[in-house]
């Protein structure tokens, strides 16, 4: 295993029923995962003090449990203000031609990254879309520019950023765990990255993930993630209305929301041929048509509104497939709807019949978090040496400079 501390990796995982911390390595064939510990909480009705406990509780298990000390995070948390942004940076030679290497793809990608959006909001992720070197026969598209000859290279990128106010909060969480905020990973993201290998290279695939709290829209076109967009809207919003229908408890709607089918909502008539001999039976089978209403009006609404959305940026194309994640995916009748709203095929996680959607959707999780948490190392390190490069390139032509002055 290595031991330089650039090749390892700590993420802090925030979801609304669960803290988790992974530990993994970088190697030469990828990254590995040696550590994965979460603890249980409702992460938002804890106060500060709770929040900052179930950081440090799930950090120092899997630190301890991976032999390692932790001196600075990646953090991932579901954010409704996260936005994407379609932005162009570029590196100029004036005129010279060169062989282009890693530190000219990595200046290009950082003058696309570092774009103005504003004081409130920062840049997560700047996921390139396409690039484009120019030379004297003129200017075309490559897959990889590191090796081509060119004047200048230009990055076409898709920006990925969030509301200042997230990296402060939790910046203050782990200042008080004693540890460095390294990055911010946006969960949309960190799911793509997981389920990437499993998508179909051509059509639109879009990447449903129904949280408790959130939902997340991806669009995946071309072999690449052209669209990101999250909602605070979810499984908690569907029990709280049924609640309120239904003039209920939150926890008895909890209940029976897992046992909804959405699919059936004619009325609230009982289901013939059946005799309850319990009356707490009978009332919550009483219910189940009403709640099954409420829950399928709510969602057709929201998945309605997405659908125009999308088709009015044409990005969902005539051939395609949906791919349906999260805790609240599990809603009978569900996929069925979907597929009706987006008028695509609809298949569970990464489309293997033997996993189930939950669980399926952790292990995806962990393993997007762990690659977007390299790759973001990855940039930032070659962004320091791009920048080393061009300090040294200046200095020696400032001294180039004075020499010739002095010799004049």
């Amino acid at each position: 295993m290595s031991t330089n501390p650039n090749d390892c990796l700590v993420i802090v995982q925030v979801s609304s029923r669960k803290v988790a911390a992974t530990v993994a390595w970088r190697d030469a064939d990828g990254e590995r995962v040696v550590a994965h510990k979460g603890v249980e909480c409702d992460w938002y009705h804890l106060e500060e003090r709770g929040r900052r406990q179930a950081i440090a509780e799930a950090l120092n298990m899997a630190c301890q449990s991976a032999g390692v000390e932790v001196y600075s995070v990646f953090v991932s948390v579901a954010d409704p203000s996260l936005r994407g942004n379609f932005a162009t940076g570029f590196a100029d030679f004036h005129g010279e031609t060169l062989v282009l290497t890693e530190n000219e793809r990595a200046m290009a990608l950082a003058r696309a990254t570092h774009q103005p959006i504003g004081t409130e909001r920062e840049v997560l992720h700047a996921l390139p879309q396409r690039w484009a070197v120019k030379d004297e026969i003129g200017e075309k598209e490559v897959d990889d520019p590191t090796g081509a000859r060119a004047s200048r290279l230009t990055c076409h990128v898709l920006l990925i950023s969030a509301g200042r106010e997230t990296r402060s909060e939790i910046q203050h969480l782990l200042d008080g765990c004693e540890v460095y905020l390294e990055g911010m990973i946006a969960q949309p993201v960190a799911l793509y990255r997981g389920l990437q290998s499993h998508l179909p290279k051509r059509g639109s695939t879009l990447i449903i993930d129904c949280g408790a709290r959130f939902t997340s829209l991806l669009v995946h076109r071309k072999q690449r993630l052209v669209h990101v967009e999250t909602h605070p809207f979810g499984g908690d919003q569907l029990t709280e209305a049924i609640a309120r229908e239904l003039g209920t408890d939150v926890l008895q709607a909890e209940h029976l929301k897992r046992e909804l089918d959405i699919s059936i909502h004619a009325g609230s008539q009982e289901i013939e041929g059946q005799t309850f001999l319990w009356r707490d039976v009978q009332e919550r089978h009483r219910q189940l048509a009403p709640a099954a209403r409420v829950c399928a009006e709510q969602l057709r609404e929201f998945f309605t509104a997405r659908a125009k959305v999308l088709r009015d940026l044409e990005l969902l194309a005539q051939h395609g497939k949906v791919h349906l994640t999260g805790r609240a995916a599990a809603l009978g009748g569900l996929p069925a709807m979907i597929k009706d709203v987006f008028q695509m095929p609809v298949v569970y996680g990464s489309s293997k019949s033997d996993r189930e959607v939950s669980s399926e959707l952790a292990d995806l999780m962990t393993v997007g978090l762990v690659r977007q948490a390299a790759q973001d190392r990855e940039r930032r390190l070659a962004e320091r040496q791009a920048s080393g490069v061009r300090q040294v390139a200046h200095a020696a032509s400032g001294l180039w400079g004075w020499l010739t002055t002095r010799i004049q």
